[in-house]
C-alpha cells in the first residue's frame, strides 16, 4: 500500500510539473513572443513576394459575399489581382503601384484609376501603434495549424474593455505572412479571407505591373497630414477637433484629396488594431439638393456601420466596425459641423 501511495504521489508530482512547465511556456510565449510575431507581420509586406489564389468573404446581415482571385504581390507595394469568382467579375484585373489602385476593363483593356483610398492587403498593423494595441487588446494563443501546406501560429486578438471587433489570425511561421484571417463582432463573423494556394518568393514578371498611365485632371493624389490644425488650414470649413474619440480611438493621421476642385478630408482614428474614419467635404449647390439639412442616414457596408449627414453645407460620414449604438454615440459627440 505504501509503495502504491509513493508511486501515485510521484505520478501526480510529475504531471503537475509538466502542467506547470507547459503553462510557464505558454505564459512566456504570450508575454514575450507575440510582440516579435507581430513585428514579423509588420515587416512581411516590405520584404516578402508571393503568388497565390485567395478567397475573401464578407457578411451583411444574413447575406454572404464571396470573391476568389489570383494575386501577385511584389514588395514593397506592387500588387496584381485577377478575379476568378463571382462570374460577373471574372477576368477583371486590378493593379496597385505607387500607392494608387487601377482597374483594367476585361473587354477593352482600358486602365482607369480607382477613386478613394486603396484597400489594405488584409490584416494590417503599424509598428508605431503596437503599444496602443497592447493597451487596448489582449492576445490569446490558439496553437499551430497548417494552412495551404504551411505551418502557422494561430492567435486571437480581443478587446480588454468594450465590445469591439475581435480577430483570429493565422500567421506563417517562416515569413510572417497572414495566411488566414477572421473578424467577428460578438459571435457574428463579418469578414474573412484565406489563401487556397501560395508560393513564397517566386519568380515574378514585373511587366505585369506595367501600363501607360492616363493623366487624370479631375483628381489629385491625397496629401497626408499628422495634425488636425494643419488640415484645417487647408480647407474652408472647420474639421472635427477631437484628438481622441470614444472607446480608446486616437487620431492617427489625415489626408486631403482634391476631386473636381472639391477638397475631401479623411481623418483616421485607431485603437492600435481597428480604425474609425471620418470624411468631410463642402457640398456644391447641386450636391446639396440631394440631402436634407441635419438628416442622419445609417447603412451597413461590409460589416461596417456608415453614418452620415449634411450640416451647414458640409457633408460628414463616420465609418467604423463598432456596434451601431456605439457608432451613434461617437457620431453625436461630433458637434458644430461646418460652423
Amino acid at each position: 500500500m505504501r509503495n502504491y501511495l509513493k508511486i501515485s504521489v510521484y505520478i501526480i508530482l510529475v504531471c503537475t510539473g509538466i502542467l506547470i512547465s507547459v503553462n510557464l511556456k505558454l505564459f512566456s510565449y504570450q508575454k514575450k513572443d507575440f510582440k516579435a510575431l507581430l513585428e514579423k507581420v509588420i515587416l512581411c509586406p516590405e520584404v516578402v513576394n508571393y503568388r497565390g489564389i485567395k478567397t475573401t468573404e464578407s457578411y451583411r446581415g444574413e447575406q454572404e459575399f464571396y470573391i476568389k482571385y489570383e494575386i501577385i504581390y511584389l514588395a514593397p507595394d506592387r500588387m496584381w489581382m485577377k478575379y476568378i469568382k463571382p462570374d460577373r467579375l471574372s477576368g477583371r484585373e486590378v493593379i496597385r503601384r505607387n500607392g494608387r489602385l487601377y482597374s483594367k476593363d476585361r473587354r477593352s483593356g482600358r486602365i482607369s484609376l480607382e477613386r478613394g483610398r486603396y484597400p489594405t492587403i488584409g490584416f494590417e498593423i503599424k509598428k508605431e501603434n503596437l503599444k496602443l494595441l497592447f493597451k487596448n487588446y489582449k492576445i490569446n494563443f490558439h496553437g499551430d495549424e497548417i494552412v495551404s501546406n504551411r505551418e502557422n501560429t494561430v492567435f486571437e486578438i480581443e478587446s480588454r474593455t468594450c465590445k469591439k471587433p475581435r480577430m483570429k489570425v493565422w500567421v506563417d511561421n517562416e515569413t510572417g505572412l497572414v495566411m488566414k484571417y477572421e473578424q467577428y463582432l460578438g459571435e457574428n463573423k463579418i469578414n474573412s479571407y484565406w489563401f487556397d494556394e501560395i508560393k513564397i518568393n517566386p519568380e515574378i514578371d514585373k511587366d505585369i505591373f506595367s501600363f501607360k498611365e492616363r493623366s487624370d485632371k479631375k483628381s489629385t493624389d491625397s496629401k497626408d497630414y499628422f495634425s488636425l490644425e494643419s488640415i484645417e488650414k487647408e480647407v474652408d470649413f472647420p474639421v472635427v477637433k477631437s484628438k481622441e474619440i470614444a472607446f480608446g480611438y486616437v487620431f492617427y493621421q489625415g489626408n486631403i484629396t482634391l476631386r473636381r476642385n472639391n477638397k475631401i478630408v479623411h481623418l483616421l482614428y485607431t485603437d492600435g488594431l481597428n480604425n474609425i474614419s471620418i470624411f468631410m467635404n463642402r457640398l456644391s449647390r447641386r450636391e446639396r439638393q440631394r440631402f436634407d439639412e441635419g438628416e442622419i442616414k445609417i447603412r451597413t457596408e461590409r460589416g461596417r456601420t456608415v453614418i452620415s449627414k449634411m450640416e451647414n453645407d458640409v457633408h460628414l460620414s463616420l465609418i467604423g466596425g463598432l456596434e451601431k449604438k456605439d457608432m451613434m454615440q461617437i457620431f453625436f459627440s461630433i458637434n458644430n459641423v461646418g460652423k
